[in-house]
């Protein structure tokens, strides 16, 4: 490839907005869609990593990386088919293995020299587990507290992943993108859905996972100033 062709390509694949993610949107967006954006956080990281991996040359990837571990990494990713990958997460027992891959990836191209990074695999799998065994509990108590106090544990394996992307992204991207601080449009379509599912929630619609008429009372009138 030419020097000019490669500047070409470079320009082409050159995002308008940084990778690196915000940690609060995580959070506010995994409470707002009551963990629905979970599955789309990791469509959307798998998406970003495999155009950017694609786009890179065999020199780019013996520039960018330092061991054949990566490269392999970086050639699989950029091979990958995404929507099976996201797909697959959603899987019962099968998506841990999907889940597990996108953190041993993140782990292994971030800082693997920290305990975490190079154990991603092992934390992944150990993680998980316990992830979705509160997620399910999330649904069997009438707890609004409790409901969103597990929906923020469920979150933080995801935040941790996500300190380490952008510590990759800061790594490999031009210095001058600038960061996202808004939400996206698909974003704002999952907030919308996520506050259908609260209203069927607080409605009784969906009795699995109704809020006690004297919980809401007390949150409605501490909102408006009425008596209880």
């Amino acid at each position: 490839m030419t020097s000019q062709a490669a500047k070409a390509k470079a320009i082409a694949s050159k995002p308008k907005w940084s990778r690196v993610q915000p940690l609060w949107q995580i959070m506010v967006l995994n409470l707002l869609t009551v963990y629905g954006y979970t599955w789309f956080w990791f469509w959307k990281n798998w998406e970003d990593l495999h155009k950017w991996a694609k786009a890179l040359t065999e020199e780019d990837i013996n520039r960018i990386v330092d061991t054949e571990e990566k490269r392999k990494i970086l050639r699989y990713l950029g091979k990958m088919n995404v929507f099976i990958h996201s797909v697959a997460v959603m899987v019962e027992w099968i998506g841990l293995f999907f889940i597990a891959l996108l953190f041993w990836q993140i782990g292994k191209l971030s800082r693997p020299d920290r305990y975490s990074a190079r154990h991603a695999l092992l934390f992944a799998l150990t993680l998980m587990p316990l992830v979705a065994a509160a997620f399910k509990f999330i649904w069997s108590t009438p707890d609004i507290r409790v409901q969103l106090s597990l929906l923020v544990v469920c979150t933080i394996p995801l935040v941790v992943a996500q300190v380490y992307l952008n510590e990759f992204w800061k790594k490999v991207e031009p210095s001058d993108l600038p960061l996202r601080n808004r939400f996206t449009t698909n974003e704002f379509v999952l907030i919308i859905l996520g506050a259908g599912s609260i209203g069927l929630v607080i409605s009784g619609l969906f009795p699995q996972a109704s809020v006690p008429p004297s919980l809401l009372n007390n949150v409605l009138g501490d909102m408006l100033g009425t008596p209880k």
